[in-house]
């Protein structure tokens, strides 16, 4: 018969292993690096400047960040990167030295769920149409590429199936976008990019057949 002691033992370790402990190491701003996939940046100045008037006002970084190791003393942003940039202007435009090491999380992932983290940071940001075609494209493949990475229920079926099962986004909003990533030329999607054109004139010059989109 078990003994009761190691009974809790066990489920001592199991709550451990559910909930892992994490530990909070403090960096340098400088050490902090933008993430290559990050495609949701600031808007604009004012709203890096907002965040910092919280940040002070609330005397410190109250969310952690989420990092990744990517030299020696230096690491990737995973999430927090309007964070580290709000920090950095308190500390170079208002020469507050107390905001220049930043809460952060070091995660150890592969590059593949690091990306897709990246990915999940930006879901509950309002995103610009271009931002989310953009995020469907790079889901889309990871889910191809990688498909081990992801849970099975991800792995079979057909792609925008999946695609909106894990983005929570209509089946057929899924395929506008993939339409627009796959056929807008280079000139239109610049200017979908920068929010010259709305998402509706985007599919409707994806659509239209390939002499027609150049001329």
């Amino acid at each position: 018969m078990a003994k009761l002691g190691n009974i809790f033992n066990k489920e001592e370790i199991k709550k451990e292993e559910q909930h892992p402990r994490r530990t909070i190491k403090w960096i340098h701003y400088s050490k902090l690096k933008t993430n290559p996939d990050q495609y949701c940046p600031a808007r604009d100045k004012e709203e890096i400047e907002s965040l910092a008037d919280l940040i002070e006002a609330a005397g410190e970084v109250i969310e952690n960040l989420s990092v990744s190791k990517s030299d020696t003393d230096e690491y990737r942003i995973i999430a927090g990167h309007k964070r580290c940039e709000a920090c950095r202007l308190l500390v170079e435009e208002r020469g507050l030295k107390q905001f220049e090491f930043l809460p952060c999380i070091v995660n150890n992932v592969s590059v593949v769920q690091e990306s897709f983290r990246v990915l999940a940071s930006n879901g509950y940001h309002t995103k610009k149409p271009y931002e989310l075609m953009h995020e469907i494209t790079e889901m889309e493949r990871l889910l191809r590429e990688h498909p081990e990475e992801f849970p099975t229920s991800l792995q079979k079926g057909r792609m925008v199936e999946r695609l909106s099962k894990k983005m929570g986004i209509a089946r057929a909003t899924v395929q506008e976008y993939q339409q627009i990533s796959r056929n807008l030329l280079p000139e239109a999607m610049e200017k979908f990019k920068e929010g010259e054109i709305e998402k509706s004139a985007a599919l409707t010059l994806a659509r239209l057949p390939e002499k027609c989109r150049r001329k």
